[in-house]
């Protein structure tokens, strides 16, 4: 059977629920390498039809395709591989297949790679404006969630110059037609005011659409207007409702809000017995976020007996689903040896997922590790000054801004640079950080980074003396008596 049209002949076979003529074909062609036959028949071990459900030997025949060159079997691997669907969830091996499908002209994937183009995911680099170039092509093809995708970043001006009006139209369109996804972007415009008036009961309007259709960020907005009382009277069940429907369709914010509505009877009946039951049922359902709140509860012993060796196996868990939180809480505990052995080594592995993940409040303990050392895990200054520098960077942490400040006025594990240094200290001084405060006094008495100054010295330094400082103090005294000398 010629592969352009084998797999489009057997799929009208299946509409028209022709199942003997189906297991004719496969029958009489179950030893054919046809790519695209053999991607048919992965497509009926995947769902059970005629045949009784078996990823594995689905798999098998994906890749059997792949290797065929069939760009459709690269991109359900890509995806498989990317949700961890009958094997383990590996972002290397899915951007490997995807590559390979967009390579082939694959709109799907070119569509997917944008998307990922947008956020980053391991060897894809962020790239907006490559995101976008994709967006539109697949627009041009006429391919839906590429369009949508066109629209929303015209309305937002993501990887282009925005034209939030045409955004509109291009979402409107598709909205109308009752597609959930371009249903909620309008709704947010609606809802900003953003390429069109804002208007609040329009934005409801849309956002239910896309709620009714399954969108569980829709639906998880729509709880928060009615929550707060926006564009609708405060009704808190009617937020309830809400909030608990985009939990069922995977929103883990709306899952904790959930979970704070039981236990303060915020919209329902108050029940704390429900409450920790029904996060337990997420996190045995499998999601990530849930499995890290009761690793919190029974870390901390809230609504259960304290128990680390529980809160270490739901940290697990929530790692398993790439959830990053999960990844650094588990890394905290291997690295003290709470509820599990002592291991250094896979904390450091643990903690570095986590970042992958852009969980960056692991990026603090990496860079301690790192710049002290410890056991199976050698010090790396040049590792420690990064880890500090993301530190202060994504988390804003005052004392990691000084600790890179330090770093770069010494050149350890980088260059010296004083203009960065002094921009770090500025950063921690302006946070009422005491020791970049006294290290903003010694850029301007030194010249770092700044021209010299003396009366912006002694301000800083009066600053920190302010702050019961010393050493603070006692240079106040010695650069008043220079600047008077002088």
């Amino acid at each position: 059977m010629d592969e352009r049209n084998v797999y489009q002949t057997l799929m009208s076979l299946e509409k028209a629920h022709r199942e003997k003529d189906i297991v004719r074909i496969v029958e009489s062609h179950k030893y054919d390498k046809n790519p695209a036959f053999l991607y048919y028949l992965a497509h009926l071990y995947y769902n059970g039809i005629i045949y009784d459900k078996d990823i594995n030997q689905a798999i098998e025949y994906l890749r059997a395709s792949a290797m065929g060159g069939y760009a459709s079997a690269c991109f359900m691997l890509c995806t498989l591989f990317e949700r961890g669907d009958g094997v383990e969830r590996d972002y290397k091996i899915s951007n490997e297949y995807l590559i390979q499908a967009v390579d082939k002209g694959y709109i799907p994937a070119i569509n997917h790679m944008g998307e990922l183009q947008l956020m980053g995911r391991l060897d894809i680099e962020i790239d907006e404006q490559a995101g976008f170039a994709k967006f539109k092509f697949c627009h041009e093809q006429g391919y839906l969630k590429g369009s949508i995708n066109y629209g929303y970043c015209l309305l937002y001006g993501v990887g282009c110059e925005a034209q939030p009006e045409e955004g509109v139209e291009l979402l409107k369109k598709y909205a109308d037609e009752g597609h959930m996804e371009a249903q909620y972007n309008l709704g947010k415009a609606y809802f900003d005011g953003i390429g069109v008036a804002k208007d609040i009961i329009r934005a409801n309007y849309y956002l239910q659409e896309a709620t009714e259709r399954g969108h569980m960020f829709a639906a998880k907005m729509l709880g928060d207007c009615y929550y707060d009382g926006i564009g609708v009277p405060i009704d808190h069940a009617t937020a309830f409702k809400f909030y608990r429907k985009a939990a069922q369709l995977g929103n883990t914010d709306a899952a904790e809000l959930v979970t704070h509505c039981y236990v303060y009877g915020d919209g329902v009946q108050p029940d704390y017995k429900e409450a920790i039951s029904y996060l337990v049922r997420r996190a045995q359902e499998g999601d990530g976020r849930a499995q890290v709140v009761v690793g919190n509860h029974y870390y901390n012993g809230n609504g259960f007996r304290k128990n680390m060796h529980r809160a270490f196996h739901w940290y697990q868990e929530a790692a398993k689903q790439d959830e990053p939180e999960g990844f650094k809480r588990a890394g905290d505990m291997l690295l003290e040896g709470l509820g599990c052995k002592k291991d250094p080594v896979k904390a450091v592995s643990y903690y570095e997922k986590a970042m992958e993940l852009k969980f960056y409040d692991a990026a603090l303990p990496l860079a301690k590790i790192y710049s002290e050392g410890v056991k199976g895990v050698n010090r790396d200054e040049t590792k420690a000054t990064k880890y500090y520098r993301d530190a202060y960077r994504f988390t804003h942490d005052p004392e990691c801004a000084f600790e890179y400040g330090e770093r770069l006025s010494e050149g350890l594990g980088c260059d010296k640079d004083y203009d960065a240094a002094y921009e770090a200290y500025l950063f921690g001084a302006k946070k009422g950080h005491l020791e970049s405060i006294k290290r903003l006094g010694e850029c301007y008495l030194k010249g770092r980074g700044v021209e010299q100054d003396y009366e912006k010295a002694l301000r800083y330094y009066l600053m920190a003396s302010k702050k019961g400082d010393e050493e603070a103090a006692m240079l106040v005294s010695i650069i008043r008596r220079d600047i008077e000398l002088n």
